[in-house]
């Protein structure tokens, strides 16, 4: 009577080795050393720890696009992440989320300015005064869009736009753009300054050629990434105030918008 053969795991690999050369070479030899008690390799686990979003400090001249980008983040991302944000009014010392590591935002440092309070009240001399009427063409343009939408057309604020004029001047001093003044103001602050009480307030900034392009720069952001269209259509806004500066290339817009 033939007895049945009992191979042991060592036996079974010696003899698969031996009668299929490729499992030899695709399969290496395991040695009794790397065997535990159950006689099968042990697994190793792989699995990866996701990363969790850490709190983040703002501080003074971070904005958004630099919080991302230092942390390789998309801006929709980011701003996933902080669905409650007004992006208009980062501030320093706000805590937002970031879903990722945490990395050092690079940021450069305040150039000291004039003080905004010292503004004059007409617009400054860089800008031509064939461009004087481009503050109203800006606001025509987000007028329109707003009542298309079944809102009220903002109405032109004297405050507004000193706050707007002075912002945008201050950035095309330091030929950077921020939503924080020079001195670390935030729009809140730089409102309080020309006697602007708020009860809501935002703020859109673009570095552009024409009105033209900078409205599109704004109404065109995609969505979820729209922080200066969903300014544009804000209900809660009555009035604003727009300011424009020439920089180092082409022309700083300011848009203010608030309602008291």
């Amino acid at each position: 009577m033939i007895r049945p053969i009992q191979l042991t795991v060592l036996a079974l690999a010696f003899v698969l080795a031996i009668l299929v050369p490729g499992v030899a070479a695709a399969y290496p030899p395991v040695g009794q050393d790397d065997l535990p008690a159950s006689g099968l390799p042990a697994a190793t686990a792989t699995t990866a720890t996701p990363t969790l979003p850490y709190a983040y400090t703002v501080q003074p001249g971070d904005t958004l696009w630099d919080i991302a980008a230092a942390h390789g983040l998309s801006l929709a991302a980011l701003l996933k992440a902080n669905i409650a944000m007004d992006p208009a009014l980062l501030q320093p010392g706000q805590t937002i989320f970031v879903p990722a590591a945490p990395a050092l935002v690079p940021r450069k440092p305040p150039v000291p300015t004039p003080a905004v309070a010292a503004r004059p009240p007409t617009a400054p001399a860089a800008l031509p005064s064939a461009l004087a009427a481009w503050p109203g063409e800006l606001l025509a343009l987000m007028n329109a869009q707003r009542v298309a939408a079944g809102l009220p057309a903002l109405v032109w604020s004297p405050e507004l736009d000193r706050a707007a004029q002075a912002h945008a001047d201050d950035c095309a001093q330091r030929n950077w753009i921020s939503h924080v003044g020079s001195d670390g103001a935030v729009l809140r602050t730089r409102l309080a300054r020309i006697g602007y009480a708020a009860a809501w307030a935002g703020e859109n900034s673009a570095n552009a050629q024409t009105v033209q392009q900078t409205f599109t720069m704004w109404w065109d952001e995609p969505p979820g990434a729209d922080p200066h269209r969903r300014n544009i259509l804000q209900p809660q806004y009555r009035e604003a105030g727009i300011g424009v500066a020439a920089g180092g290339w082409g022309y700083y817009f300011i848009a203010d918008f608030g309602s008291r």
